[in-house]
Parts: structure tokens; C-alpha cells; sequence
């Protein structure tokens, strides 16, 4: 094995040092980037379960509006909200979504109020109360997030090859 190492050319030798340094630092820079991510990762989990009650929840206010309003036009409008936070990816559309289904989830309680029954009234409370207290506990988390991906793009921005590595969205 030595001797075939003698044999290959000095600059063809330099070369290949030089390139497995340059991939050892990328590499290396990946790894840094990563678990500087991996505390900001870990509140994905949460906030997707708590977007996913508060769809729950706007499920149930729909149950209520199609029951007695099921023609107007802010029943179809919480639907389509509500179908958007389901099928948002990047975090904007997340928040997008989520502050309509805000706005319109009041909207409806608001005009559901007069028309609905005694029991029908404590069933939608609770959901307004559910989807108030959802987004509050969603709001603290999804600033932890921001915080964690701020101490992770301090991280990003010292990396010599971070032209070469993305970052994720914040949740804005």
C-alpha cells in the first residue's frame, strides 16, 4: 500500500487532501447547524398537536353552524379557514390560517349566538374557550421556537459555508 502511495503525483496527492478538507468542514458545518436546530425541532411536535385541536375545535363550532346557519355565508368561509390550516406546510401559512380561523371562529360565534339553544350556548363556550385557550398555549410555544431559531441562525451566521446550508422559516 506504501508503495503505491509513492507513486501517485504530488499535486494529484495535494488535490485530494484538500478536497476531503473542504467536505470534512461542510460536513462538519451540517453538524453544528443541526443540533443547534435540534432544540428549535423539537417544538414542531407540539405546535402541529396544538394546531390540530384547534381544527378539532373549529370542527365542532362547524357542527354548530351547519345546524343553524348552515347558508350563510361565514359557515362556508370558517370551513374553508379551517380546511387551510389543515393543508398549510411553511410556517407562514401556518400563522396565515391560524389567525383567520381566529378571526373567523369569533365572527361566528358572534352571529351563532343569537340562534342558538341554552345547551347548544355551553357547547359553544367551550369551543370558544377551547380554541382562546389552544391559542394561547400555542402563541408561548411558538415563541420558544422563534427563540431556539434565533440561537440557531446566531450558529448559521458564523458558518463559513453557510451559503451552501438552508435554514428553516420562522414562525412570524
Amino acid at each position: 500500500m506504501f508503495k503505491l502511495l509513492k507513486k501517485v503525483p504530488i499535486p494529484a496527492a495535494v488535490a485530494f487532501m484538500v478536497v476531503c478538507l473542504l467536505l470534512g468542514v461542510a460536513k462538519g458545518n451540517q453538524n453544528a447547524l443541526d443540533a443547534a436546530l435540534a432544540d428549535a425541532e423539537a417544538y414542531l411536535p407540539e405546535i402541529q398537536e396544538l394546531i390540530g385541536d384547534r381544527v378539532q375545535s373549529a370542527a365542532n363550532l362547524l357542527v354548530l353552524c351547519d345546524r343553524y346557519a348552515a347558508d350563510e355565508p361565514w359557515t362556508e368561509a370558517l370551513s374553508t379557514v379551517r380546511d387551510s390550516l389543515v393543508y398549510a406546510q411553511k410556517p407562514s401559512d401556518i400563522i396565515r390560517a391560524n389567525d383567520q380561523l381566529t378571526f373567523t371562529a369569533q365572527a361566528a360565534s358572534e352571529a351563532l349566538t343569537p340562534l342558538v339553544t341554552e345547551q347548544d350556548m355551553r357547547l359553544l363556550t367551550g369551543v370558544m374557550d377551547t380554541l382562546a385557550s389552544d391559542q394561547g398555549i400555542l402563541e408561548r410555544v411558538i415563541g420558544a421556537y422563534n427563540e431556539a431559531l434565533q440561537e440557531a441562525e446566531a450558529v448559521y451566521a458564523v458558518l463559513p459555508t453557510r451559503m451552501l446550508l438552508s435554514m428553516p422559516e420562522a414562525f412570524q
